[in-house]
């Protein structure tokens, strides 16, 4: 993706292990020139005097599909090739926005000169999923209804929003995330830069057909002009499953995205392990979202949610960690757009095994300078 403006984004990143272990992270956007690629410094390990940080690399936002990803390798629906660019659904929302009933996507390919949104379905036929058919979810336009903050969102099928369409929920993996990247017991945070400039804040936790399975509880903030949404949630509720907004057939119920708990900062899980905790809020004054999450799951799945949409630069995310269990560690994407591959920056060191306690706080912002921009 080339970018026509500058920025410096930073991310600041605190652990605190069980174990005894310290471990400071910074994450930046080094400035870019016409022509360059977005992408953010990671800055790690102990402090000096001055503030600076012992360990620094870079790494970039995913911007199109690398091959593993199940778009690419098993070809759903549009049958993405590597490399594409990762579709924006600003546009889609925005023709929702004007006509609440819903419009015909083929109407609107033709309206926006071939612009087609996209699309996902989790079944196992391959000609019925690479011709989107076998759901009778795969028309539903609730993935993409930002007006209504995506709360009726079941990314089981249907038209999607980017981060939504990167999680791959269902598919191979029932009832979890399918980017292609999962990992045992590592948590992943992906970064998507969608064609329309739209970021996405990915968290995926484990990996389906895990040991034991594992929970997390954390808080999240981010700064932007925007509203900023839980646009998915694994699982989705029963009343998003129970919504399918198609033309001329709106929903007539806006489920709730949030758990009715005002903080999950002392929610407790049930025995059974169900009941995910969900709080967040966006001020519209102070133009920042913030909630509380408690996420739990079984050795059969993963777990996880998509934020967004927020600006692929110039807001600032700060995320931390209250009580993380049977986890081992954390990675951030870090992808190769020249070769449309994906990596991994490693966040804590692996062989952790267990309960692991961290207070983690992520930010990214845009500044003209950074060595001001540094948080202590």
């Amino acid at each position: 993706m080339s970018l026509n403006r500058s920025v410096i984004t930073k991310v600041m990143t605190r652990y605190r292990y069980l174990v005894g272990l310290s471990t400071i992270l910074v994450a930046a956007a080094v400035d870019l020139n016409d022509g360059a690629t977005l992408c953010y410094k990671l800055s790690y390990g102990p402090r000096d005097d001055k503030g600076r940080f012992n360990y620094n690399t870079v790494i970039k936002p995913i911007t199109s599909f690398p091959a593993f990803h199940p778009v690419v390798e098993k070809k759903v629906c549009q049958q993405f090739n590597q490399g594409d660019p990762i579709p924006g659904t600003r546009l889609a929302s925005e023709e929702l926005r004007k006509d609440p009933m819903g419009f015909d996507p083929t109407t609107f390919e033709q309206k926006f000169n071939g612009t087609k949104i996209p699309r996902w379905v989790a079944v196992d036929d391959n000609g019925q999923r690479k011709r989107c058919k076998g759901d009778p979810g795969t028309s539903d336009m609730d993935c993409i209804d930002r007006a209504n903050g995506y709360a009726n969102c079941n990314p089981k099928a249907g038209y999607m929003n980017s981060g939504a369409l990167w999680y791959g929920y269902h598919f191979p993996q029932k009832f979890s995330a399918n980017t292609g990247y999962e990992e045992e017991k590592i948590g992943k945070f992906y970064f998507i830069s969608d064609s329309d400039n739209d970021g996405w804040l990915v968290a995926v936790f484990d990996k389906a057909n895990n040991d034991g399975g594992g929970a997390v509880k954390f808080t999240l903030e981010i700064e932007t002009e925007e509203p900023a949404f839980i646009a998915v949630k694994d699982d989705p509720s029963k009343c998003a499953k129970d919504s399918h907004y198609t033309k001329g057939n709106p929903p007539n119920k806006i489920c709730k995205a949030i758990s009715g708990h005002p903080s999950c900062i002392d929610y407790e899980h049930p025995k059974d392990g169900q009941s995910d905790c969900f709080a967040w809020e966006y001020n519209q004054q102070e133009r920042v979202g913030k909630g509380s999450f408690d996420l739990s799951w079984s050795e059969c799945c993963t777990d996880g949610l998509v934020f967004g949409p927020i600006p692929d630069v110039g807001f600032k995310a700060t995320i931390q960690f209250q009580d993380i269990k049977n986890m081992r560690g954390f990675k951030v994407g870090d992808y190769r757009p020249q070769t449309s591959t994906l990596g991994f920056t490693a966040l804590t060191p692996e062989g952790i095994v267990g309960r692991l306690v961290v207070s983690e706080e992520v930010g990214l912002y845009t500044h003209d300078d950074s060595d001001s921009a540094i948080v202590a």
